[in-house]
């Protein structure tokens, strides 16, 4: 292995990498999850920084995992006590006009949402706030 090689640097490449694009890679997870297919874009760009400093056969799931993490701190750092979801149908709309551009069409925060029609308003926009929280580079 070349001396010169810092893994601290290439750990710290991935976890920015995937923050700086956390909302395409949500997609595509989503997406791999969905159908079983990954498409071509930024987990496969995030896994060849892991496959530089692990297995190449585990890259992809150690990419997958950073994903998994951030979501979870994205989450976690925006509590519904901190989202009015006065903005419901504006989320809504921007996060499917966000997944459209991206080419992943009919993503499943769009389907859930549209389906609780059952679930009090409040606690749509709540869960609308979580699903499709706008930007997830934050």
């Amino acid at each position: 292995m070349n001396q010169d090689f810092d893994i601290s640097a290439q750990k710290k490449k991935a976890r920015d990498f995937c923050q700086e694009h956390l909302f395409e890679c949500c997609s595509e997870v989503r997406v791999w999850q969905k159908t079983g297919l990954l498409p071509k874009g930024r987990v496969e760009e995030l896994a060849a920084i892991f496959s530089s400093f692990c297995a190449t056969d585990d890259s992809l799931r150690h990419a997958e995992d950073e994903v998994s993490r951030q979501s979870m701190d994205y989450v976690l750092a925006n509590p519904p006590s901190q989202s009015s979801g006065d903005d419901f149908k504006a989320w809504y709309e921007e996060a499917m006009g966000a997944t459209n551009e991206a080419g992943y069409v009919g993503m499943d925060a769009a389907s859930v949402i549209r389906d609780m029609d059952s679930v009090n308003a409040e606690l749509r926009k709540t869960l609308a706030a979580h699903l499709i929280g706008g930007n997830c580079n934050a």
